[in-house]
């Protein structure tokens, strides 16, 4: 198994991202099942259970199909489209599933993250920051919930700024109504960066 398909295999089976990151930094991802098996002592029983698992590894291979043929793309912190951004922060995700495309100019990004019920201040505050981005390759990026979120979307939208929204569920699981209601609403379906599960 090559190391991005590792990647993609250790989020298939709920491993911490903290670990994956440890495993990346620590070993050889490229002869990760053909290491020395003392190596993982460390790890707890169901983790090792979970890695080495014959049942996880024969339904890896239909999760990775639907994954080929999915809607969506992968970036692992080994691609090199993975957001620059990301690179350097702690605890990174080791991977993203995503729909759009990531482009070189996302590094330009600016997070508006806000209360659900925001204040008339906050509402204003943040369509006038938003505001100041057009004709500029910054982009918005949040999370598709009502308030702050919603508002930095939807003045980025009406004002031709590119948005990224970052969910906390899975692409094809959204548990949150608003999110549905936005992408359908504001048409953000090329605009969806997704962190799987």
């Amino acid at each position: 198994m090559k190391k991005r398909e590792l990647l993609i295999y250790l989020n298939f089976i709920y491993l911490q991202n903290s670990l994956i990151l440890d495993f990346c930094e620590n070993l050889d991802m490229e002869n990760f099942f053909d290491l020395d098996r003392k190596i993982f002592n460390k790890l707890s029983k169901k983790n090792y259970d979970k890695i080495f698992s014959p049942k996880n590894l024969e339904s890896f291979k239909y999760y990775k199909e639907k994954i080929i043929k999915g809607s969506y793309k992968v970036s692992t912190i080994y691609d090199k489209d993975y957001p620059e951004n990301l690179k350097n922060i702690y605890d990174k995700p080791a991977l993203l599933f995503y729909k759009g495309e990531i482009e070189e100019d996302d590094k330009y990004a600016i997070a508006f993250i806000g209360a659900r019920k925001c204040t008339d201040y906050g509402k204003w505050a943040t369509k006038k920051i938003v505001e100041g981005f057009k004709d500029t390759n910054i982009r918005t990026v949040s999370g598709l919930a009502y308030g702050i979120d919603a508002i930095s979307h939807k003045v980025s939208l009406d004002n031709g700024i590119k948005t990224i929204g970052v969910l906390g569920c899975g692409i094809d699981k959204i548990i949150l109504k608003e999110i549905n209601f936005f992408m359908i609403k504001w048409k953000m379906k090329d605009l969806l960066y997704q962190n799987f599960p």
